[in-house]
């Protein structure tokens, strides 16, 4: 994920997706659980999956986190664990999940 400022804000975009290629088709991954059928043909990186993420605190930010893997956008946070690592967390019906991400040059 390469994480960057977008106005006030924070955005993040998917920089790689694993497997690379979608097994069924040998053709790179595409966005294929978006709900907007034009953008399902799209490819997975480089769409934005932290949207409108604004400081709530200090080192964390909250805003709306995209799954591709369902097509669904959640409320979701990023936290700083430290100087290389942040949690994304997101939350649906009381349910909360997230993982730790580690910078990466």
């Amino acid at each position: 994920m390469r994480i960057a400022p977008c106005g006030a804000a924070l955005c993040g975009f998917l920089a790689s997706v694993v497997p690379a290629k979608d097994p069924a088709t040998g053709r790179p991954a595409t966005d294929k659980q978006n709900p907007d059928p034009a953008k399902r043909n799209r490819p997975l990186v480089g769409v934005e999956v932290l949207i409108n993420m604004r400081p709530s605190g200090a080192g964390k930010w909250a805003g709306q986190l995209y799954n591709s893997d369902n097509g669904r956008t959640y409320q979701g946070y990023l936290t700083e664990q430290g100087a290389s690592s942040l949690r994304v967390q997101g939350c649906s019906f009381g349910i909360c999940g997230g993982e730790n991400l580690t910078r990466v040059r």
